[in-house]
């Protein structure tokens, strides 16, 4: 089950990627952002994401995109929404 943080942020990557962005040479030392989100932190949603599949890094390691079944996820929490209003 997915947290809502989690369901935003799929909601999020569903409109665009995120990005990146390095705040020190040091390699574990950076942030994911989402630009539809105020720009801010959204590292440890992505994180949970990622791990379960739902989302994953582009090649080029600067952006993270919502994969095949993450957008399986949405539409089916979408259904259980509509069916429970």
């Amino acid at each position: 089950m997915l947290s809502s943080a989690q369901l935003r942020t799929l909601r999020l990557l569903a409109e665009g990627p995120a990005y990146r962005i390095v705040n020190s040479p040091r390699q574990d030392d950076y942030t994911w952002i989402h630009h539809g989100d105020q720009e801010r932190s959204i590292t440890r949603t992505l994180h949970a994401l990622l791990v379960k599949g739902h989302a994953t890094v582009t090649p080029c390691k600067g952006k993270a995109v919502i994969t095949e079944e993450g957008k399986k996820v949405m539409a089916m929490h979408r259904r259980a929404t509509l069916r429970a209003a």
